[in-house]
């Protein structure tokens, strides 16, 4: 059995505590150079090498709504089982144990899989699934618009 089994990495998107399950993410990462990529929307607009491989780097904050986040700041690597992703998140991490946490009932919206409440605050355990499939979403009607 894994270590990570049962872990959360917890981190800030638009000052408001998320989660993602430990097995899903490979690596954090701060302070890394970052690579402009053009033509895409402003939230994706960045990549990372990650051991010798381009990853795009998804602003999670203006993905969900909330403005774009400057340069810097914390990079969660997703997994490749959950999505060839990083995420760009605000502050430090930290990793909690599932167990600490009681579920929040309350209907939750894509890509949040869940309410869960650590240590009396609430955090949203995200879907990193769901974040690639309406990224996906979205780039495939933007290069409808744009092709047409």
């Amino acid at each position: 059995m894994s270590d990570s089994v049962g872990r959360l990495i917890t981190f800030f998107v638009a000052g408001k505590r998320h989660a993602l399950r430990l097995e899903q993410a490979a690596e954090v990462l701060e302070e890394i150079p970052t690579f402009p990529v053009p033509g895409v929307p402003p939230w994706l607009g960045e990549a990372i090498n990650c051991h010798g491989r381009i990853v795009p780097v998804l602003d999670l904050a203006a993905f969900l709504g909330a403005p774009v986040l400057t340069r810097g700041g914390t990079v969660v690597v997703l997994d490749r089982r959950a999505g060839d992703l990083a995420l760009r998140v605000e502050g430090a991490v930290a990793i909690v144990a599932m167990d600490a946490a009681m579920e929040e009932l309350g209907e939750a919206e894509s890509p949040v899989e869940r309410y869960l409440v650590v240590a009396g605050q609430r955090l949203a355990l995200l879907s990193p699934e769901a974040v690639v499939e309406a990224l996906e979403e979205i780039l495939k009607a933007e290069t409808w618009r744009m092709h047409g």
